[in-house]
């Protein structure tokens, strides 16, 4: 599936310890943290998610993420 703006995605499992990336990333226990984040925008084709207050406007891979939701807010 192709990400678009809107969709609700969370890191695949491979990556959960990686993404999003910040100083903490390597530290023990980092992969059983839960992320999902909403596809804001994309900067030359990677998206960009914001995760939370913190990592509000993140450029991921898109090869790191899945897709578990889209988001009901439609724009008329």
């Amino acid at each position: 599936m192709d990400l678009r703006v809107g969709h609700i995605v969370r890191p695949k499992e491979k990556f959960t310890r990686f993404v999003p990336f910040d100083e903490g990333t390597l530290k023990e226990g980092r992969e059983k943290e839960v992320w999902i984040g909403i596809v804001i925008d994309f900067d030359e084709g990677d998206p960009i998610v914001f995760w939370d207050e913190d990592y509000h406007s993140e450029i991921e891979y898109a090869h790191q993420l899945e897709v578990i939701g889209e988001s009901s807010n439609k724009c008329t």
